[in-house]
């Protein structure tokens, strides 16, 4: 009988995985959540699904879980060799301790991901989002010109790649430093972009 309810806990695991999985492509993130949540419960999910985990997560407003299956997601990334994956883990965390107004815990995450990405050596689309904190600082203290060139670099980096969430990171920086620069046409232009 012990056999027996472990294949069916295996089934049930499996089968909450593939339907979590299926949710999550339909962005019906409470329920990806949940399905992810108790497939992981049965046995630890791999990088890729805690990343979903992750991102459900953080899109129903459950950032305790948020930060933990991203933080279980960048060291999984890591032991399958996929250095570029666990920096992007660890650059998502920086931004959230960032916005939580935990700087220290996100200037930690985000040199994390820097020494992750130096150790790889290989171009990717990572090394832009790394950008982005860079263009933040340099706007934050005045300075629009250095902001800009950062943002630019950055939104050039995810035009490369093809990769839609930096891009747009990247122009809304850009035309912070154009209003901020008192270019308020263009500024607005690309945050409406």
């Amino acid at each position: 009988m012990g056999r027996g309810n472990e294949r069916s806990s295996v089934r049930r695991s499996s089968n909450d995985l593939v339907r979590g999985r299926a949710a999550h492509r339909r962005r019906a993130w409470r329920d990806a959540f949940r399905l992810l949540g108790l497939a992981d419960h049965a046995h630890p999910l791999a990088a890729d699904d805690l990343e979903r985990l992750a991102v459900s997560a953080y899109l129903i407003g459950c950032d305790e879980d948020y930060a933990g299956a991203l933080d279980r997601a960048y060291q999984a990334q890591l032991d399958a060799g996929r250095a570029a994956s666990g920096a992007r883990c660890a650059f998502w965390l920086g931004l959230h301790a960032f916005l939580q107004g935990e700087t220290g815990r996100a200037t930690g995450w985000l040199g994390r991901a820097k020494r992750v990405l130096d150790r790889a050596a290989h171009d990717c689309v990572e090394r832009g989002y790394l950008m982005l904190p860079l263009a933040e600082g340099q706007l934050q203290r005045g300075r629009t010109g250095s902001a800009l060139a950062a943002a630019a670099r950055a939104g050039a980096i995810g035009e490369r790649f093809r990769d839609h969430d930096l891009i747009a990171c990247a122009r809304h920086l850009e035309g912070r430093a154009l209003l901020a620069q008192r270019h308020v046409d263009e500024g607005l232009a690309l945050l409406d972009e």
